[in-house]
């Protein structure tokens, strides 16, 4: 299981990384999914009106193709949304700078 409970790192970070360790999410033809079942059971620690709004106020807007810093899941059905590629990307990459900065 992931450190995610006892570390100063934003909820976004502790989700990207858990994602890419294959802690949580499933990985499917589309993409990576995570639903909000494994989301609140990965981050029970959290206030249950944070865990509710997280994951839907991080969905890109309609029309919008691109990731930002706060929005880089697309909704495929009621709680059950797909994790952009390019944001996993740059969080890999994240991961492995800090891991070389340590080093």
């Amino acid at each position: 299981m992931s450190d995610h409970k006892t570390t100063d790192k934003t909820v976004k970070y502790c989700l990207l990384s858990a994602v890419l360790k294959g802690e949580i999410g499933e990985i499917t033809a589309k993409g990576v999914v995570i639903n909000t079942a494994q989301f609140n059971a990965f981050f029970s620690e959290l206030n249950a009106r944070y865990r509710t709004a997280f994951l839907p106020a991080a969905v890109i807007e309609v029309g919008r193709c691109g990731i930002s810093h706060s929005k880089y899941l697309t909704r495929l059905s009621r709680g059950v949304y797909l994790i952009h590629e390019e944001a996993l990307m740059e969080h890999s990459k994240l991961l492995k700078e800090e891991a070389m900065s340590v080093s």
